[in-house]
């Protein structure tokens, strides 16, 4: 009984032996990776070959041999499992680091249940594009433009953020996604600037050749701040940002006061040179017209008068086909729609027959008139939104 006690016991000792056998073999197991591949300039595409490559590994570093005559490199020594930079250095050409990680196990490997007993060796083919820092990017011109009015002159800041690494019109890769990219062109200087009547120039030089840039755009009163645009120096010129009213309550209306509009005596010896037929509306805050030459067209465009000819002599009262007198004004939170007699009436074609009654003043074509509150863009309505379309003085 003892002696099967002392075999059982040599035998869980010999199994112990063999597991630890096994897990040395399991740690002892390599995945190593050879790196290889071509360097180009990147303005040209042209191939060099007078560089030094490295790759750094934790404290350790490896260096790639490079054939002067193809100008190709090889580094060997990388495992599988480690996170690598690859530094390049080349005379005239942009310092050049790329932070990767790990290579990982062949494809073919995953999933496989003695993955960490199989030996591997991979020969991974890489390229990469250096910039001369002797060239110069040219000069960007960005526009930003509001998307309710293009011919606002806005004014704000501008930055311009490193996003991506250089890469012009070149940058594709010979084997799918192994392309290093430099790493320190994410470091490059951020620019910020302000800009006004919705125009900015950055010179020639000021951008870093081949580097691609997020530009943002904020700080424009009244309106949301723009993101995501993107230029490449080099071969993005110009670039149009456009930005979008903030969000707002809509202007409010308060009141109109149409009927108590008084119309303007016309049967005097001489016409009234004056505003007249006012009628005013009253929003809740002090509001601004979007555009007012278009609001002070509708209001012309659309301005009418009744004026029956009461002692029937064939003349009329006829309105100057060139300026009707209509105007359409903004004083605080009033809007005020009037009309001038003398110069609706006794214009270049205007006719005025004093004997004929004016019996009503009409202001049509109100519904597309845009209003915000001031400064708030994202506030505007339509006086149509408003329910206001025509309004009658009479």
């Amino acid at each position: 009984m003892v002696r099967m006690k002392l075999m059982s016991s040599f035998a869980l000792i010999g199994m112990a032996v063999a597991l630890s056998a096994c897990d040395d073999d399991q740690l002892s197991a390599e995945h190593s990776v050879t790196l290889v591949g071509q360097i180009y300039d990147g303005s040209n595409g042209t191939t060099l070959s007078d560089y030094t490559l490295e790759v750094i590994v934790g404290d350790r570093t490896l260096k790639g041999s490079v054939d002067t005559d193809t100008g190709r490199f090889r580094v060997k020594g990388l495992s599988a499992f480690d996170d690598y930079v690859v530094s390049i250095v080349a005379d005239g050409y942009r310092a050049f680091e790329s932070r990767n990680s790990m290579v990982g196990v062949p494809h073919s490997l995953y999933g496989a249940q003695d993955i960490a007993q199989t030996k591997t060796h991979q020969t991974l083919f890489f390229e990469s594009y250096l910039f001369p820092t002797s060239i110069e990017a040219p000069a960007l011109d960005v526009s930003i433009r509001a998307s309710d009015d293009t011919d606002k002159k806005l004014s704000g800041t501008i930055r311009l953020r490193p996003s991506g690494a250089s890469e012009v019109e070149l940058g594709a890769s010979s084997v799918s996604g192994q392309v290093w990219g430099n790493d320190l062109d994410l470091q490059q200087e951020v620019i910020s600037d302000s800009f006004a009547e919705g125009e900015i120039s950055f010179e020639a030089g000021r951008l870093v050749y081949g580097v691609t840039y997020v530009i943002d755009v904020f700080g424009v009163a009244g309106y949301r701040s723009a993101n995501y645009y993107s230029a490449t120096s080099g071969s993005t010129l110009a670039v149009t940002i456009v930005v979008s009213p903030q969000a707002d309550n809509p202007v409010e209306l308060d009141s109109n006061d149409a009927d108590g509009c008084v119309l303007p005596d016309i049967s005097g010896a001489s016409l009234p040179d004056a505003a007249s037929a006012k009628i005013t509306l009253t929003f809740t805050s002090d509001i601004e017209l979007v555009s007012e030459s278009d609001a002070q067209g509708y209001v012309s465009d659309y301005f009418s008068i009744i004026s029956p000819d009461t002692d029937i002599d064939t003349e009329r009262n006829t309105l100057d086909s060139t300026d009707n007198g209509s105007a359409i004004t903004v004083d605080g939170n009033k809007l005020v729609l009037s009309w001038n007699p003398a110069t609706g009436l006794a214009g270049t074609d205007g006719t005025w027959d004093p004997d004929d009654a004016l019996t009503r003043v009409n202001y049509e074509g109100l519904t597309y008139i845009e209003v915000q509150r001031v400064g708030s863009p994202g506030s505007v309505r339509y006086l149509g939104e408003l329910g206001i379309s025509s309004l009658y003085c009479e």
